[in-house]
């Protein structure tokens, strides 16, 4: 075991006490056991510390921090960077589940890739964790430009080599934090490596970020203009792409 690369893993937390012990409890149930967990907490005010200091106390590879003010996904997930030991770095966020085998396949894919980014297919589940018997499959690879108008990679299913990347940070978005960032780390390497074996969950919650459909046309037309600095035609050309692919991307689990 001691000879396995560590694995450091972000959840950042603000009032997820509905979910969060499951989120952690799917960490602690991966196959593969090289890994850190880092949980910051955005200032929240339910029980999310509780449940957080409570795992922290059990298990020495689980860290918890409070941030001193709210301050966003974005700002939270970067605190967790810094703090990260690993030569991978992963996230999941709080209402989320891995599968028992996400960390090992995908460590093990990494390394017979010989790549620096990788990322998983992933199914839906309900707010109580029932499958909705849907699920996002992924190409075998993406490069930059695929991905303005494909966000295909899902938050909680990437893997990076932060050996070959070197700590970085988020940008500062209060949403669509995520794309910006594949977006930036694809500048520096060809293409990012789908695994196409459902690896995760994707919790559909009506409050989350990202749920509603005006959310994610604001969030999605931010990074083309303040994260990528494009001019409006073309995000208008990326954003009628990404409209109509995002249309076909999801399907039943076959």
């Amino acid at each position: 075991m001691f000879d396995l690369p560590l694995v450091s893993i972000v959840i950042p937390i603000y009032n997820s006490e509905d979910y969060l012990d499951a989120a952690i409890r799917s960490v602690l149930n991966q196959t593969y056991e090289q890994w850190e967990l880092w949980l910051v907490d955005d200032c929240s005010v339910d029980r999310s510390a509780a449940i957080a200091q409570k795992h922290a106390a059990a298990d020495e590879r689980i860290h918890y921090e409070r941030l001193k003010v709210n301050s966003g996904a974005a700002i939270a997930r970067n605190v967790g960077i810094s703090r990260a030991t690993g030569r991978y770095l992963c996230f999941l966020d709080a209402d989320d589940l891995w599968h028992p085998e996400k960390l090992e396949q995908e460590v093990s894919f990494i390394t017979k890739k010989n790549c620096k980014i990788v990322f998983c297919a992933y199914d839906m589940v309900d707010s109580e964790g029932n499958s909705l018997h849907k699920a996002v499959y992924v190409p075998e690879r993406i490069n930059y430009k695929t991905l303005l108008y494909n966000n295909i990679i899902f938050t909680s299913t990437v893997l990076i080599d932060i050996s070959y990347f070197g700590k970085f940070e988020m940008p500062n978005l209060r949403a669509g934090q995520d794309l910006a960032t594949w977006l930036m780390l694809l500048k520096r390497c060809d293409y990012a490596y789908g695994l196409n074996e459902i690896l995760a969950s994707y919790r559909q919650v009506s409050t989350s970020i990202s749920h509603s459909l005006k959310n994610r046309i604001v969030r999605t037309w931010n990074v083309y203009r303040k994260a990528e600095k494009l001019s409006i035609i073309k995000s208008s050309y990326y954003y009628l792409l990404h409209t109509l692919i995002t249309l076909k991307k999801r399907k039943r689990v076959r």
